[in-house]
């Protein structure tokens, strides 16, 4: 992206549009991923990456529509969205930084209190997908995401830094999710 794609409304709203389809396709595609400890991830994460592939979902994204249907964006399974998410970001005066999503995924977790401290306990294992069983929001379950013991799950939570070579680093968080706009960058667009 350039400044000439955001140089007036009609370039802008392009722009966004184009964006918004291509989080569409993300959203699709990472139900194939898991933990890479489980999972095998390398070819996916290589055929991702590829800039063939980028080029073949550029040539699906249309500037005068978009689809009702999500089996247009990827067929996939997917895991479930969160309900219950906090972000911590600290940048110390050196530039070092931490950014941390935590969760207690779903409205109340798993709807159990301590009955000594009164905090609710999070329900994360619901982030694993159980065969033949839909998840909370009825997503079908994604094979990559089967639950293992030391397996970690595919979460929705997204801390990230954004570094530059001249500018002070950035950090922040946030929770996407099926029902949850994907609007993470707009801060740096």
């Amino acid at each position: 992206m350039t400044a000439a794609d955001r140089k007036d409304v009609n370039s802008s709203v392009r722009t966004y549009h184009r964006i918004v389809e291509a989080f569409k396709f993300a959203y699709a595609y990472r139900a194939l991923l898991g933990d890479e400890d489980f999972w095998d991830v390398e070819e996916i994460v290589r055929n991702m990456t590829n800039p063939a592939f980028g080029e073949s979902l550029r040539h699906r994204i249309y500037d005068n529509r978009t689809f009702d249907d999500y089996k247009y964006y990827g067929d996939f399974y997917s895991s479930t969205n969160t309900g219950g998410t906090a972000h911590m970001s600290v940048i110390s005066p050196d530039g070092d930084a931490v950014a941390a999503t935590n969760t207690i995924n779903l409205y109340f977790g798993s709807k159990y209190r301590s009955t000594r401290t009164g905090i609710i306990y999070n329900n994360e294992m619901d982030d694993f997908s159980t065969p033949g069983k839909k998840n909370t929001f009825g997503v079908e379950p994604s094979q990559s995401n089967y639950i293992k013991p030391g397996k970690r799950p595919m979460s929705f939570n997204e801390p990230f830094h954004i570094c530059g070579q001249q500018k002070d680093p950035s950090s922040s968080g946030w929770s996407l999710g099926r029902h949850k706009n994907n609007n993470w960058p707009s801060p740096w667009l």
